[in-house]
Formats: structure tokens, C-alpha cells, sequence
């Protein structure tokens, strides 16, 4: 249907001067290249470019002659009449001026009856591509081509709107971000393939001008939403820095197209297509590499992205003029269907991440609540362990917002967390010295914890070159415990704890250092208690293993402790 191999010409007007009589005056010339085939395909030009239609033969003709090009900027038919030529208009330049049948593509009616011996030139004009089909229709083919248009078109934009809105009400109630970034993602790309396929042409046929001019604009926007999705869904700046930082380096990218926009439309519409073939291959490698670290909700991503690959890779052979448009080649019920799926894939991917959430945040709650109560079970041994209560409540009201909003980190939180009041409980009623790596894991124990609370204001560094010897239980930690609470936390910009362990020839060292606020013997801090855990652990090393504790602290430089333990009796 409408593919007749009807005969016409063809002539590259690069000045873009010529008028109809100039055209029939090139013709005179030879200057027109004969075609047979219904497809006029040029890719990239900035030419205008004429048709030439011979009248002679009107049986040959059909009713109404259409250029399959949605987002062709400007055509103007020429049909010869009693007066020379009567012109007809569309595209979406001419959008208050246009007389044709009114689709999303040029059809105008031809009355073959009246034609005279002239030929009908049709003169065509775009700053995109030239790639189009030309088509002749019987009333009872234009009928069905709108019919099938109509319904293929609304259908998936329904579908696509459906997208939408569904996600922006997942987003109102679970207050769910990455179900907002998609909604927005889908929204723009429904007004960018809006515009490809010149529904404006339909819709809003007056404003069509102003929407169908910023094509390059919003497919930025959509490029950009879709690099936020994916940040926001996969997480990418907590599993690796530097794909974030290449994500925001495609962003600042999208945004230097847009004062080539002003200045080139051409350029810039080459350089966005460049664009939506690196971004999305970029994305596909990063989702694979997560999906091989055990990221296992990045199958259906990695579906999604090869999906929109090939969807990008036929819109730029389109634009260069290698496949043929229009509903008889199959490149727009194609390109609307797999963008179809590619939206149904990416949400059937964000039910399966937010249901995955919420249960992992119920098992969280269930969690929290079984620490809770272990807590209230085992209050007389914390207490003899002479844990800080404020230290157990920030602990876990911590635990508590980290289950609603990253349930991995709140995982590990608890298992910290478990670990430290084990050890603890255990180090309670122990009499004897233990290893210095059970005292040190309790330690880190501590400062993970620590960490989730004050995020990049403490900083820890550790130095251990040797091990294998024997303290007294509980000695490290609460000497850690002051430099946190007396020293890094009182600074506002925070600070680095290191701990080192090393030996000389005949004593094992080890030594907290903090780079906190520091302070003097007879200061605040030293009156509300800081030098009993000092006291307790001097006391403890002395009596049990031989051992010496030495502090040194100088203000607004930091603390220092020393604890010396004797080879002889410690291993």
C-alpha cells in the first residue's frame, strides 16, 4: 500500500534560492536525477532539496501524495494551475500556515482530474536529516493509514503516560526516589518521541513550531534523567567513585551542547546523537559489571539499556539515511514498541528494587527490635563493661534511620554492633589476658560504629606491625573510646585516630593518637572523667601483665597514649 513505483526526480538545491520557476528552469537543463524507487534518502545536508512529479500520465497518480517525514521542518507543494502554481504548506515551520490533510507527517490532496501538462514540484527543507518516503494514497489508503496511525500511536503513549503516572504515584507514597527520576525520565522521553514522530503536528498544531524547534533541547533532558536514574537506582557512588565521577562528567557534557544549539543546530544535533549512543553503552558496561559483583537486580537493566541501544543505533541510521521511514518499512511501529518495552523492563525492575527494599527493611526493623531486647537482657553485664548509655542510644537510633534508608549499611551496622557488645560481655568476666587481635577487632568494632555516626569527621588509620602477644581485656578500647568522645568529636571539622602496634627490643608498643582539641591535666575534660578509663587501664596493665600507660596532650594539637607491655611474660 501507497509504495507505487511511481517515476520522479530529483535536484540538490544548495543555495536554497531557487524558486518553482527556477526549478523548472534547471529542469530544462538536465539537471535533475531521475528516481524509481518511493525512498529519497540524502542522511545529513543542509541543502534544500527538489521533487519533480510528471502529470502526464494522471492514471498513474493517486488522490493524495505524502512525504513520510514527522519532523520535516519545512515542504511546500506546488500544484500547477489555470494561474501557474498553487502552493501548499506543512511542517512544522509553517504550523499557522499549513493546509494539508493534517497528520503527523506532509499529505496533500491531489484532484488528478484537474491537473494540467505541468509537473508538480514539491520543494523540501530541514536542519536535521534528509531521509523520507514519498507516497501516493488512494481515500480508501489514507483512511486506513490514519486509522492504523491513530490507534498504533495512542495505544503506546498510553502506555507510556501509564509509566508515568504510575511511578509518580510509587513516589508519593513510598517517598521512593528513583520511582520520581524514572517517572521524569519516561515523561521526557514521551515529549522528545513527541516530537520525532510529529504528534505535536496533531495535537497542538498552533504551538507545534515552538515544541518541535527544541528537539535537541529536550533530548538533552532525557539523556541527563537518564544518567540520574541510573546513579540513583544502582547506587554508583557508594560501589565505585569513578564510574560516578565519568556519570558526571556525561552530564557536564550534555550541557555544553546547549550553547552549540544556538549557534549550530546541525552540530549540535550531531554531537546529542553521539551522545545517546556513548551514554547508554557507558551505562550497559557499568550495569554489567555490577551485575558480575553480585548486583543481581541489574539483569533486567542490562535488558533495558541493550534494548535502547539498538532503539539509539536505528535512530542514527535513520538520521543518516541508511534505513527507510515509515509505516510500510516497519521503522516506526519497531522503534514505538521497543521503546514500549524498554519502559515496561525498567519498571518491572524498580517494583522488584522497592519490594526487595521494603522487605529488607521490615528484616531490619525485626533486627533492630531482637537487639533491643537483647540489650535489656544483658543490662547488668554492659554495665559492668561500664559501656556509656548515650554511646548504646546513638548507636542505635543510628541503626534505626539507616533501616529506612540504606538497609545494606544498616546490615553491617548490626552486625558491628553485635560483635562489640559480644566481645564486651565476654571480656566482662574474663580474668586472664587475651591476643592483642581480639582486642583490636573489638576496637574496630567500636570505631565502625563510630563512623556511621559521624560520618567523614572520623577518620581512622591503622599501623599494626606486630601481633601474637598478650593484654589485659578491655585496655585499647577505652582509651580509643575518650580520644572519640574528648578529642575528635569536639572539633567541628572532626579528626584521624591512628592506632599502631609495633615492639622494640624488649617491650610491645602501642600508641593512640588523636589530632582533637587536647587539653591540660587540670582542664574540664580531665575533671569529667576522662582520666579514669587512663586510671583503670594503668592500673590493669601494671597489675596484670608488668605494663606502663604514658599520655601527652597539648592543645589544639591532640592526645597522645603510650602503653609499653614487657616481652618477658606477654607471648
Amino acid at each position: 500500500m501507497g509504495l507505487d513505483p511511481i517515476k520522479f526526480s530529483y535536484y540538490e538545491d544548495t543555495s536554497g534560492q531557487l524558486t518553482v520557476y527556477d526549478a523548472d528552469t534547471v529542469w530544462e537543463q538536465d539537471g535533475f536525477t531521475d528516481k524509481e524507487t518511493p525512498f529519497l534518502t540524502f542522511g545529513r545536508s543542509h541543502s534544500t532539496f527538489w521533487i519533480r512529479i510528471s502529470t502526464e500520465n494522471t492514471e498513474l497518480l493517486k488522490d493524495y501524495i505524502a512525504l513520510f517525514c514527522p519532523n520535516i521542518q519545512n515542504v511546500q507543494l506546488y500544484i500547477p494551475g489555470k494561474n501557474g502554481y498553487d502552493v501548499h504548506y506543512s511542517g512544522w515551520a509553517n504550523s499557522l500556515i499549513r493546509d494539508d490533510e493534517c497528520m503527523t507527517y506532509p499529505v496533500f490532496q491531489l484532484n488528478a482530474d484537474t491537473l494540467g501538462e505541468k509537473p508538480i514540484y514539491m520543494r523540501i527543507q530541514s536542519d536535521y536529516s534528509h531521509n523520507y518516503t514519498l507516497e501516493f494514497y488512494t481515500q480508501k489508503e489514507l483512511n486506513q493509514v490514519r486509522i492504523a496511525e491513530f490507534c498504533l500511536i495512542s495505544f503506546l503513549f498510553g502506555m507510556l503516560m501509564a509509566v508515568v503516572i504510575t511511578n509518580f504515584i510509587a513516589y508519593l507514597k513510598l517517598k521512593n526516589k528513583i520511582s520520581l527520576a524514572f517517572s521524569i525520565c519516561i515523561l521526557l522521553l514521551s515529549i522528545h518521541q513527541g516530537i520525532s514522530y510529529g504528534i505535536y503536528n496533531i495535537i497542538m498544531p498552533s504551538h507545534s513550531y515552538a515544541i518541535m524547534s527544541l528537539s535537541i533541547e529536550i533530548g538533552l533532558l532525557f539523556i541527563i534523567s537518564i544518567i540520574i536514574f541510573f546513579m540513583i537506582f544502582s547506587d554508583i557512588k557508594t560501589y565505585n567513585k569513578i564510574y560516578y565521577r565519568f556519570l558526571l562528567l556525561f552530564i557536564a557534557a550534555c550541557l555544553v551542547d546547549y550553547p552549540i544549539c544556538f549557534m549550530d543546530k546541525v552540530a549540535a544535533n550531531l554531537y546529542g546523537h553521539c551522545l545517546t549512543i556513548i551514554v547508554p553503552v557507558f551505562i550497559l558496561y557499568v550495569s554489567f559489571r555490577m551485575h558480575r559483583a553480585g548486583y543481581k537486580d541489574q539483569r533486567l537493566f542490562m535488558i533495558g539499556w541493550g534494548l535502547t541501544i539498538f532503539l539509539y543505533v536505528i535512530a542514527m541510521l535513520v538520521c543518516e539515511g541508511m534505513i527507510h521511514m515509515g509505516f510500510s518499512t516497519f521503522h516506526l511501529p519497531i522503534a514505538l514498541i521497543i521503546m514500549l518495552n524498554v519502559s515496561m523492563i525498567f519498571t518491572v525492575a524498580i517494583t522488584e528494587r522497592v519490594r526487595r527494599l521494603r522487605l529488607d527493611g521490615q528484616r531490619m526493623r525485626r533486627q533492630y527490635q531482637e537487639v533491643s531486647e537483647r540489650i535489656k537482657w544483658t543490662e547488668t553485664a554492659l554495665l559492668q563493661t561500664k559501656i556509656k548509655p548515650h554511646f548504646l542510644y546513638n548507636t542505635l537510633t543510628a541503626i534505626e534511620q539507616l533501616c529506612e534508608t540504606d538497609s545494606r549499611k544498616a546490615q553491617e551496622a548490626i552486625a558491628d554492633f553485635a560483635a562489640f557488645l559480644r566481645s564486651n560481655i565476654d571480656f566482662s568476666t574474663e580474668t586472664r589476658l587475651i591476643r592483642i587481635e581480639r582486642e583490636l577487632s573489638n576496637v574496630k568494632h567500636y570505631l565502625s560504629l563510630e563512623q556511621m555516626r559521624f560520618d567523614e569527621r572520623l577518620k581512622v588509620e591503622y599501623h599494626i606491625q606486630v601481633g601474637g602477644f598478650l593484654v589485659p581485656p578491655l585496655v585499647v578500647q577505652p582509651i580509643v573510646e575518650n580520644a572519640v568522645r574528648h578529642g575528635i568529636t569536639k572539633r567541628p571539622e572532626g579528626g584521624t585516630i591512628r592506632i599502631s602496634v609495633m615492639d622494640t627490643t624488649d617491650d610491645y608498643i602501642i600508641t593512640v593518637t588523636d589530632d582533637g582539641v587536647g587539653f591540660e591535666p587540670d582542664s574540664e575534660i580531665w575533671a569529667e572523667g576522662y582520666h579514669i578509663g587512663i586510671d583503670n587501664a594503668r592500673e590493669r596493665l601494671h597489675r596484670q601483665c608488668g605494663g606502663s600507660l604514658h599520655i601527652d596532650s597539648k592543645i589544639d594539637v591532640g592526645t597522645v597514649v603510650t602503653m609499653s607491655i614487657p616481652k618477658e611474660g606477654s607471648v
